[in-house]
């Protein structure tokens, strides 16, 4: 429960036994600039200087807070349950910014803030968010504690850079911003699921008749070809070879080919669909390589962002060129995520293996459509992405989450599939093996059925066969056992 109340000469938000935000005239949270700023100023990491705002009155109605500052400045507080709306108003000088400033124990972890290539945002750096930024994705900067609570701006007008610090954020803007949100849950689903009513993306439709894009998308593979790339007359024959069935089709070239059970879009059309209904492929990072961590720090840092449904995209990328450039790790983890979106290479430039590969990936993308599915469904309901930290599996924001937090190389695909990228590695015995840590419970390799209790483990994850576990006590048990069998058969 969200409370506001009187804290010596000013007040403090609360949310259960976590203190959010307090300002008094000593210690002040809320900061107003000796000048005016602006944006190019906060990019250049804002080297302001800044006064608090003094004592302040607080008047207490049912559902909203007003808190009066020195100079007629006023801040109103709209409480619910799980969150508060925070607006501002009443500055005279409109060209002068403000500065919020929120505690953090020296334990939490911070994350969110869009697709990085770091986990966690660091402490002792500045992160600067202008508002291009917004506009090109659409969805408002949010931070995620690991302590279950949140914050977020609402304002796609508002220059703003967040700066954490050993015990405590501060999020300055260049202006006064339109609205700041805080919120929480008792448990990581339940903070995620309060964060969803701001951050949930709308389902717009263009008006007349349009495609349901999304039913195809979750279903089968998604065909994406490029004007550069093959056609898909070419690609057909080595896609029935393999058993591919694709569930949709984008090429701005599509309107002449055969006739193709896949739905047809175009470009365009697909560029909509994702930034409506918030599905987002990881960006590919030229010359990065291959890295487990920087592949999952870039799932979860926008899992966490709030409003983004992360997957792994298969391209002829993937951070390398030529033939070898088709990244078959990428494809190993394809399978396991909310779509499976694939820019094959030209037909010259890769050997059979890679199409082997990619019927296997396939196959076992298709078997774990109703498994997606109701990853999918969680998704429209409770905005509470497909791919997600393990921590989604702890409980309590006070140190009863197993020191889940702390794990950096793995997701949860849903709540019953645990996947751990490949590092690459023989170990020197010559043999492929990854070392992970398994949350609570009693989980299952997916490729042998082998039983393992929580704690650190080490597993074989030649190239193919990544690691991946399920939970024992899954109703998608059986499901997962026979996708064993198929890989088994499938080589």
């Amino acid at each position: 429960m969200i409370s506001c109340s009187p804290w010596k000469d000013g007040f403090e938000l609360r949310f259960g036994d976590t203190c959010l935000m307090r300002h008094s005239a000593k210690t002040p949270g809320l900061f107003i600039s000796r000048k005016s700023v602006s944006i190019s100023e906060l990019k250049n990491n804002f080297p302001l200087l800044w006064k608090g705002l003094g004592p302040c009155s607080l008047s207490l109605n049912e559902a909203e807070r007003e808190l009066s500052f020195p100079g007629a400045f006023t801040a109103k507080l709209k409480l619910s349950d799980r969150s508060v709306e925070m607006s501002f108003s009443g500055l005279a000088d409109e060209g002068r910014a403000l500065a919020l400033r929120f505690p953090a124990a020296p334990d939490e972890r911070f994350f969110g803030l869009g697709n990085s290539s770091e986990l966690r945002l660091r402490r002792g750096k500045t992160y600067p968010i202008l508002p291009d930024m917004v506009k090109r994705t659409k969805r408002f900067p949010t931070v995620f504690s690991s302590r279950n609570w949140w914050m977020r701006c609402e304002d796609i007008a508002a220059a703003a850079a967040w700066s954490f610090k050993r015990d405590h954020i501060d999020l300055c803007f260049a202006g006064i911003p339109k609205k700041v949100i805080l919120g929480g849950g008792g448990d990581t689903p339940e903070a995620m699921e309060s964060l969803a009513s701001f951050a949930r993306p709308e389902a717009r439709r263009p008006p007349g008749p349009s495609p349901d894009i999304a039913a195809p998308a979750i279903g089968a593979p998604v065909l994406h070809l490029s004007d550069s790339g093959p056609r898909y007359e070419e690609l057909r024959p080595l896609l029935e070879k393999a058993g591919i069935k694709i569930g949709l089709l984008v090429d701005d070239r599509a309107n002449g080919i055969p006739e193709i059970e896949a739905l047809r879009i175009g470009q365009g059309s697909w560029e909509s669909f994702l930034r409506d209904s918030g599905y987002r492929p990881i960006e590919e990072t030229d010359g990065a390589g291959w890295d487990p961590k920087t592949i999952t720090a870039q799932v979860l840092s926008l899992s966490l962002s709030g409003g983004f449904n992360p997957f792994i995209p298969v391209s002829r990328g993937n951070g390398t060129s030529g033939a070898k450039g088709y990244c078959l790790r990428w494809l190993d983890l394809a399978p396991f995520g909310p779509l499976f979106e694939l820019s094959p290479p030209g037909t010259r430039e890769t050997g059979r293996s890679v199409w082997e590969r990619l019927a296997v990936a396939t196959t076992l993308f298709a078997m774990l459509r109703p498994y997606r599915e109701q990853c999918a469904a969680e998704w429209e309901g409770k905005a509470i992405p497909g791919l997600r930290h393990p921590a989604f599996l702890g409980r309590g924001g006070d140190g009863g989450d197993h020191g889940l937090w702390g794990i950096a190389d793995e997701y949860l695909f849903g709540q019953d599939v645990l996947v751990a990228p490949s590092d690459n590695d023989k170990g020197a015995h010559g043999k492929w093996g990854r070392a992970l840590v398994l949350p609570p419970g009693e989980w299952v390799h997916l490729w042998t059925s082998r039983r393992y209790p929580s704690g650190k483990i080490t597993v074989e994850d030649p190239p193919g066969r990544p690691a991946v576990f399920y939970r024992k006590e899954s109703e998608f048990a059986s499901l997962f056992d026979e996708i064993r069998k198929k890989a088994a058969r499938l080589g």
